[in-house]
């Protein structure tokens, strides 16, 4: 029993980290969260008289406004809940919510739970019917929604809801790859970037993604200035060491621009591999269609690159010279073996 008390508890101290995250960024993400989740088209709000209810037990909800709508044009209360995990109290709770609200202010009560966990919910089913009662709301699971609702917003703090989105036709690590390319192209090459990422650290605890975030982290090369920030340059030094940096000249001449990341290659082949048009991948990815081309022409050769690697008898720059192509992209091979 205590085993199981110790596991609750930790489970609540993650989901309640979750929850201030979405919490802090909620100013700058209201707006696309009513368009594009809530399904309300917001006119204005305005703050309540008091956000916390006095009853026998004390509601503090997580956001709660009076807000003016398309179906709601003299007023309502908006009440948003975020659920970072699936609690078997939440109907009830949400019962009590609104009871309270619609007796305190005497107004409709528009009631959101915004579910972040991976599986959809179990315990949260948005209604409650006993007797002559019927009590229904609406709930969220951002897990079945499409990761590009959220990768192509120019606000940083929606961005990061892609990785609560479906990833689907894509892998994780590529959906990673787009929020930290996506968050470096609304910040630029500032200190602001780290606040998002710490955040995504944060989040990906939710998808289990923790380790796959500081990898990329570590390997992209946002700027150098960021590189120096990195606790240690040990990606950098590795590069070094295999002679990444050669292989960036090499590259060049084999019609790789410089500044090309390993990653963007891996994410190139990938999208290629699932079918993904030129266009297609220039638009998600953010790049000129004939940089895409130049990629495609060089990862044609990628599966008989895998079979030399595999073989173990060549050096990355001798297979790049046999198949005619950048080391950059066979070290790209190299990694992308590992990670499957």
């Amino acid at each position: 029993m205590s085993k199981r008390r110790s596991s609750r508890r930790i489970a609540n101290k993650e989901g309640n980290k979750f929850d201030k995250i979405i919490k802090e960024n909620l100013e700058a993400l209201l707006p696309a969260l009513a368009r594009k989740v809530l399904g309300i088209h917001l006119h204005r709000m305005e703050n309540l008289p008091q956000h916390k209810i006095q009853t026998t037990r004390e509601l503090e909800p997580d956001f709660i406004k009076l807000a003016y709508t398309d179906r709601f044009p003299e007023g309502c209360v908006l009440h948003l809940e975020f659920q970072g995990q699936d609690r078997r109290n939440t109907d009830s709770r949400m019962l009590q919510y609104v009871a309270v609200e619609f007796h305190h202010f005497q107004l409709p009560v528009q009631l959101h739970v915004i579910h972040l966990p991976q599986r959809p919910p179990r315990h949260t089913t948005g209604t409650v019917k006993f007797e002559g009662l019927e009590f229904s709301y609406a709930v969220h699971f951002l897990g079945a929604m499409d990761y590009r609702t959220f990768l192509h917003s120019s606000i940083p703090e929606e961005v990061l809801l892609a990785l609560l989105a479906n990833p689907e036709p894509m892998k994780a690590s590529d959906i990673i790859a787009f929020i930290l390319r996506r968050l470096l192209e609304l910040t630029g090459d500032k200190d602001e970037i780290w606040k998002f990422i710490n955040q995504l650290k944060i989040l990906s605890l939710m998808r289990n993604l923790q380790d796959e975030v500081e990898k990329q982290v570590e390997e992209m090369a946002l700027s150098k200035n960021l590189i120096r920030k990195l606790k240690d340059d040990k990606v950098y030094k590795i590069g070094l060491e295999q002679g990444l940096e050669k292989g960036l000249e090499q590259g060049l001449e084999q019609g790789l621009e410089k500044g090309t990341s390993i990653q963007q290659l891996i994410t190139v082949y990938r999208m290629h591999e699932k079918g993904f048009s030129l266009e297609m991948i220039a638009e998600v990815l953010n790049l000129e269609p004939d940089k895409v081309a130049t990629f495609l022409e060089q990862v044609k050769n990628w599966h008989a690159i895998a079979a030399e690697l595999k073989s173990g008898i060549k050096s990355i720059d001798e297979i790049a010279k046999k198949f005619n192509v950048s080391p950059l992209l066979v070290e790209a091979v190299k990694i992308e073996r590992k990670q499957d």
